[in-house]
């Protein structure tokens, strides 16, 4: 009798996967990139450190150090919402793939992620984050966090 065991999902956050986050990232760096990206993304590869640990924060997840880049980038190939593009990028010597949204990845984007993005509140005075599922107050400056402890994606 052979022993029946679940497979985890692969980068799951506290708030959502790390695929959908990577799918915010890559169509709204606006709001998530440092100003360097503030044009749409072509694709993502091992090398966009600072896109790969800005999903990472996105998803709510944890960062293992030198491996998240290539954790995220395992997530991302293992997800049907990406696909790799056919182009191949050299980073730090090595070859790398390149990931974009799959067709399934920008019809996702499209009906639930599109409208996420982190709710910024003056708080009479105070700055303040809101969840964008029940709206209670995150954390009490301007975050990129889209979602409390308690309601994730």
């Amino acid at each position: 009798m052979t022993e029946s065991r679940s497979i985890p999902k692969l980068g799951l956050g506290k708030y959502m996967s790390i695929p959908k986050a990577g799918l915010i990232v890559f169509f709204r760096p606006d709001i998530f990139v440092d100003k360097f990206y503030k044009n749409l993304l072509s694709f993502i590869y091992t090398g966009d450190l600072d896109i790969i640990h800005k999903i990472v924060d996105v998803a709510g997840a944890n960062h293992c150090s030198m491996f998240t880049a290539q954790q995220v980038t395992s997530c991302l190939n293992n997800s049907p919402y990406w696909t790799v593009d056919g182009k191949i990028s050299s980073w730090l010597g090595r070859l790398a793939n390149c990931y974009k949204p799959s067709e399934k990845g920008i019809e996702y984007y499209k009906k639930n992620l599109k409208k996420l993005k982190p709710i910024h509140k003056f708080n009479s005075g105070m700055n303040a984050t809101l969840c964008n599922k029940c709206n209670t107050i995150i954390e009490k400056n301007h975050s990129i966090k889209l979602f409390c402890e308690n309601c994730k994606l």
